[in-house]
């Protein structure tokens, strides 16, 4: 029995968006967290929207059926399909992101500046991998394999997952909203007719 996958050997690079020279938001920056970094730009009045860029050169391979990017938190075991960019949607992905204060992956920072009465976050990444196809004996087979993944950190930037509009499953059709804004419903009967 032989069996045959494709491996990722696309390369992957994670790259931010800047706003042009003499723009809005280049003039408009504001003072980082208090280990030193500097905020870069944030989205302004003018339309400008930071953006992480997800790059990666696409392979001919006809086993690879596309690449799948997770959301994950950093040290810790929680991950989440983000997108699903399937073979002959193109080589990048742009995700929109936001600065946040007292961002980090270390227990002991985050417990320090919850105790010191802040809004802490915990530190994201984003996780991309190959999906690729089986062939078991010349039939390709209905299950999948993903290459080993590579990883990205956001350093103190979070993903606006209400903003990335994607396909979000393996078996979506069409592109949709991550996550939806939370509606507060004042009854239990608006509540249920939201999932009807």
């Amino acid at each position: 029995m032989r069996v045959s996958m494709s491996h990722a050997t696309s390369t992957m690079c994670l790259a931010w968006a800047a706003p042009t020279p003499g723009s809005y938001a280049d003039h408009h920056t504001e003072r980082g967290d208090d280990n030193g970094d500097e905020l870069s730009n944030q989205e302004s009045f003018a339309g400008f929207r930071p953006l992480a860029v997800l790059s990666w050169v696409p392979e001919d391979n006809p086993l690879i059926e596309g690449h799948a990017v997770y959301l994950a938190l950093r040290d810790l075991a929680a991950i989440r399909l983000l997108c699903w960019v399937p073979k002959g949607s193109g080589g990048h992905l742009e995700v929109p992101i936001a600065r946040k204060n007292h961002t980090y992956s270390e227990d002991t920072l985050l417990l320090r500046d919850y105790w010191n009465k802040q809004q802490v976050h915990q530190e994201e990444e984003l996780i991309v991998a190959t999906r690729s196809a089986v062939v078991v004996g010349g039939v390709k087979q209905s299950y999948h394999i993903e290459s080993p993944a590579s990883s990205h950190r956001l350093g103190s930037w979070l993903v606006l997952t209400e903003a990335v509009k994607c396909l979000t499953s393996f078996e979506a059709k069409y592109p949709e909203y991550v996550t939806h804004p939370v509606v507060p419903a004042w009854t239990q009967e608006e509540a249920l007719t939201m999932y009807d």
